[in-house]
């Protein structure tokens, strides 16, 4: 078996809900002239998918979609298995309501990646939008890791799970978190942790502004980001500059205004 690939005629000019190309929705549909006669939402209309995108390959489980650009959205939207790969743009809504299997794109996509996510991985080698891993109830479980920037609210709400971010990310990252782990290894905006009940945020270095609820507790080395580094290094080949990392930390508590039982950790020993 083979990829399946399928390729946009044209670049749209309007929304287009990308929702139905999922391995769950595929695998269900049947042959390629089903799936080619399942219908999308361009704009206010319905289209069959093969009036829009040329298809090849026929394995379900691993789907590749190309020239795709910011008006697309809801790739992967609730996947519980297999792997979709995008070759462009992917849009806002990148991985909605996922619950298993991976995304991998090759470029930049929009706002609210891994919205109400609840399991799976998600790899951005471009830049990604605001409110990464966040939604109503927030991110639920899994990894996302966007290698290029971010926008603002990234980790807001989310209750379990990781988000790296490999450059910069923008304010309130990490806003109301009840628990999980958000990494930032470029700068970091204004006001991490806003309102965070629980979870940890590890950065490469100090915010712009810290919020009066964060309370320092001074340098300290913990001992488990030893561990957590090492297993990060394992992931993947741009995962290892994760073994050059110490367990060094300026600690902040807080924010003390819930109860102060999260932490924002800024990385003292970390390679240049």
């Amino acid at each position: 078996m083979s990829r399946m690939i399928f390729t946009l005629l044209s670049k749209p000019d309007k929304t287009l809900d990308l929702s139905v190309l999922t391995p769950d929705l595929l695998a269900r549909a049947g042959d390629r002239h089903a799936i080619a006669a399942l219908k999308v939402r361009l704009g206010n209309e319905k289209i069959r998918i093969g009036e829009l995108f040329t298809l090849q390959g026929n394995d379900a489980n691993d789907i590749e979609i190309r020239r795709t650009n910011e008006y697309v959205q809801r790739i992967g939207y609730g996947m519980t298995k297999g792997r979709i790969t995008v070759k462009s743009h992917a849009g806002d809504y990148l991985g909605e309501a996922m619950q298993g299997g991976s995304i991998h794109v090759h470029g930049h996509c929009g706002n609210w990646l891994g919205w109400q996510m609840r399991w799976g991985r998600i790899e951005v080698m471009g830049d990604a939008g605001h409110a990464i891993g966040c939604g109503r109830h927030g991110m639920d479980d899994g990894l996302i890791t966007v290698w290029g920037n971010a926008g603002d609210r990234a980790g807001q709400k989310m209750r379990r799970g990781m988000i790296l971010i490999a450059k910069d990310a923008g304010d309130y990252t990490g806003a109301n978190m009840i628990a999980g782990t958000v990494v930032v290894l470029g700068k970091c905006g204004h006001l991490p942790g806003y309102g965070m009940k629980r979870g940890t945020i590890i950065m490469q270095s100090a915010p712009a502004l810290m919020g009066a609820g964060m309370v320092s507790c001074g340098h300290l080395k913990m001992a488990y980001l030893r561990l957590f580094f090492k297993q990060l290094s394992r992931m993947g080949s741009r995962y290892r500059r994760f073994k050059h990392y110490g367990p060094e930390v300026h600690r902040y508590a807080g924010d003390m205004a819930e109860n102060g039982k999260g932490e924002l950790l800024v990385l003292l020993n970390t390679p240049k």
